[in-house]
């Protein structure tokens, strides 16, 4: 659960930046 909690983090942040 961990993991799947830092890669939702990383796509929002790259949604964000484009």
């Amino acid at each position: 659960m961990s993991s799947n909690d830092k890669q939702g983090s990383c796509s929002e942040q790259l949604s964000n930046i484009e």
